[in-house]
């Protein structure tokens, strides 16, 4: 089993009050670099598989570039299966910590609002005043 760092100087990691370690303090990237690096993903599958296909293409001294064609639908399909799997995995991640929060704490975007306003507006916390 590894020792763990105790240096005096190094800061112990955020937690919840159920007292676990959030995945971001553990490490894991935020949403929002997954998914960015999820979207270059797929454009660097659709690359690699259209230029697999150029090669073929090339080797078989083709008149037109069907394999480049099919190579590139092939791994943009592949890249947006792997796509459309990450985002739904973070979506269910991101409803089951939702799901968890205590009932009287709203999510942080919709704060000031609640479903009870019949106009939708956000409240700025400001009381109304009557003359």
């Amino acid at each position: 089993m590894p020792q763990q760092d105790r240096s005096p100087g190094r800061p112990e990691p955020r937690r919840e009050p159920n007292g676990r370690v959030p995945r971001t303090a553990r490490g894991a990237a935020p949403v929002w670099i997954r998914l960015a690096g999820a979207g270059l993903e797929l454009a660097f599958i659709t690359i690699v598989f259209g230029a697999i296909g150029a090669a073929i293409d090339r080797q078989m001294q083709a008149a037109r570039p069907v394999c480049s064609a099919i190579g590139g639908l092939l791994g943009f399909t592949f890249g947006m299966i792997r796509f459309i799997r990450l985002a739904t995995s973070v979506s269910n991640l991101q409803r089951q910590i939702e799901a968890s929060e205590p009932a009287g704490r709203s999510p942080a975007g919709a704060q000031g609002w609640s479903p009870d306003d019949d106009d939708g507006a956000v409240d700025s916390g400001a009381a109304d005043e009557t003359p």
